[in-house]
């Protein structure tokens, strides 16, 4: 699980978007509504180099509304996802751990930076 650490850098292939619409379900006493349902896609991107900040819990599932307490998320589903920071100028972005990989730095590089 913790294979990457704070600071580290590495290479993005793929990003999670989350994707909204409205689906009809039934309740537990076979009445059809309306729900807002929220889910996370992954969205393949070009290759891009960042700096990794941590690790993340995203949930899919939908907007229901209870008389008594009014709205509330019911999720169906959770996955651990890697926080990365792309550029300095926009957010971080959700990464899935498959489409996550290590920069090699070079030995040759890190003397010739000294």
């Amino acid at each position: 699980m913790n294979k990457f650490k704070f600071g580290q850098k590495v290479k993005v292939l793929a990003k999670m978007v989350r994707y909204r619409n409205h689906e009809n379900r039934k309740n537990s006493y076979g009445r059809e509504f309306s729900v807002k349902a929220k889910y996370w896609v992954k969205r393949e991107i070009t290759k891009v180099n960042g700096i990794f900040l941590g690790y993340r819990t995203l949930y899919n599932g939908y907007v229901d509304e209870i008389i008594d307490e009014g709205l509330i998320f019911i999720s169906e589903s959770h996955f651990q996802v890697a926080l990365v920071a792309c550029s300095p100028n926009k957010n971080p972005v959700y990464v899935p751990l498959d489409s996550i990989e290590e920069i090699e730095i070079l030995l040759l590089e890190a003397i010739v930076k000294i």
